[in-house]
């Protein structure tokens, strides 16, 4: 990564993503990560004893193979719901292949980071204004 780059990410795979960011984002040559929510349902076997790590293995393992067949091999990033995580979920992300972990921490990050911090700006209030306000906290 260039320095000082700016990833942008979009949360939870809506729709309105498409609508509306992805022209935006074409328009001026961006890019983007759209971090959509996985599913094991189909998966689901009601005769297996849950557990934990066995379950987030195969969802990510299953959501890194989805996504692969659908948009081609990607980089492998996870945003973490609702920021929570652990050592077990990073230890299982890692042996899926997942290289960047988004968490919902605020701030700017330094190079060779895998915990990325983000600065929200995904509030009906927020205008351009008030995001270089905001991102100027970090500077």
């Amino acid at each position: 990564m260039p320095p000082n780059a700016i990833v942008l990410t979009f949360d939870d795979g809506y729709e309105s993503f498409y609508s509306k960011a992805y022209p935006v984002l074409k328009q001026h040559e961006a890019v983007a990560c759209n971090f959509a929510i996985g599913t094991s349902s189909d998966l689901y076997n009601p005769e297996a004893e849950p557990r934990l790590s066995w379950r987030i293995a195969s969802d990510l393992i299953f959501m890194e193979k989805r996504l692969d067949l659908e948009l081609g091999e990607q980089p492998g990033l996870l945003a973490f719901p609702f920021g929570a995580y652990n050592q077990v979920v990073m230890e299982e992300a890692r042996n899926a292949g997942i290289e960047l972990f988004f968490t919902t921490e605020e701030g700017m990050n330094e190079a060779g980071t895998r915990l990325v911090r983000r600065i929200n700006a995904g509030e009906p209030y927020m205008t351009a204004d008030l995001l270089w306000d905001h991102m100027n906290k970090f500077f």
